[in-house]
């Protein structure tokens, strides 16, 4: 059910915020909603950075980012490279804990959910 879902995924969001706390991670909030209030939502119940909602649609970001990280359900959480950009893991969802304990030698990462 949407609600089990949303509670699924707010638990993620805590979780993953935590362990970014205390590594050199910045997590960063994309929203695939195409209703304002649905966004600030679901926003209100995550603790990092967010593209606000005019400008994912504004300047096509949400669309945008999309179709480059083959995002295909939600929520999806990527891992990025700090430092190239490039993708070290579609399944951040299922293998977060890998990237945010320093079993992946970053100095910095970025997470697209």
């Amino acid at each position: 059910s949407k609600k089990t879902d949303d509670k699924n995924n707010v638990k993620l969001g805590q979780e993953v915020a935590n362990i970014a706390e205390t590594e050199q991670i910045e997590v960063i909030f994309v929203s695939l909603d195409s209703v304002q209030k649905e966004y600030d939502n679901y926003r209100s119940t995550m603790p990092w950075l967010s593209i606000p909602f005019a400008n994912l649609w504004k300047m096509d970001l949400k669309d945008k980012l999309a179709k480059k990280f083959g995002v295909v359900s939600i929520p999806t959480l990527i891992v990025l490279d700090g430092h190239s950009g490039e993708i070290v893991t579609r399944n951040g969802k299922g293998q977060y804990t890998n990237y945010f304990t320093g079993e992946y030698e970053l100095q910095s990462s970025c997470v697209v959910s």
